[in-house]
């Protein structure tokens, strides 16, 4: 079961590739990493970063970070449990429009209404349910009436690599509790359906604010 404290692991993780490493999903599907890749980015974070307040949890080295700068966000709130990446990535985006927040397991570091877009992708589903509700709550918190929350997570209980006992229905249920709106709850996307994050039956929720 991956506890905070066993996910300060990541501190010492070598991150060979930079996160790119991590292409089981793609393989699981059929899919060439690069275009399920993209597809993610176009789908889950293209819409929502332009001109706006990002808050990003558990950006690793940032893999989806780069890609949150590079579509024209304004600012870019950076919370990890590891101190390590967090100096990694101070330097690796030093000069752009960055904040970092070392998180002690579900706080974002981020005033009221500070936030206009959420996101994370392939770190809330090494969390345990506390975690994850803790970081649903924060994300409402931080984000402006009408922001938006994009949140990777298991969806399908304990179900291998390293997830969390957590479901689809207990997230959608958090997020209502919250004061979101929840706007789609997918483990599939593109023209077909043929990007998945279902090989371990994880899920990504899209919410707005009230």
């Amino acid at each position: 079961m991956p506890t905070v404290k066993q996910n300060l692991f990541w501190d010492r993780y070598p991150w060979l590739q930079e996160g790119d490493e991590w292409q089981d999903q793609a393989t699981h599907t059929g899919q060439a990493y690069p275009a399920w890749k993209a597809s993610l980015i176009d789908t889950f974070i293209r819409p929502y970063v332009r001109a706006v307040r990002v808050v990003e949890i558990g950006p690793g080295h940032g893999r989806w970070s780069e890609h949150i700068l590079k579509l024209g966000a304004a600012s870019l709130h950076l919370v990890e449990l590891s101190e390590n990446s967090l100096r990694y990535l101070e330097h690796k985006f030093a000069g752009a429009s960055i904040s970092t927040h070392q998180t002690a397991g579900s706080d974002l570091g981020v005033a009221p209404g500070q936030a206009d877009f959420v996101f994370s992708y392939d770190s809330l589903v090494h969390c345990e349910w506390p975690e994850i509700q803790g970081y649903i709550d924060a994300s409402a918190h931080a984000l402006t009436p009408g922001g938006i929350a994009v949140l990777h997570t298991p969806g399908a209980g304990a179900a291998g690599g390293q997830r969390g006992n957590v479901t689809r229905d207990q997230v959608a249920e958090a997020a209502r509790a919250a004061g979101f709106d929840l706007i789609e709850q997918v483990d599939s996307w593109g023209p077909v359906g043929q990007y998945t994050c279902t090989l371990f039956g994880d899920v990504v929720t899209t919410a707005r604010k009230v």
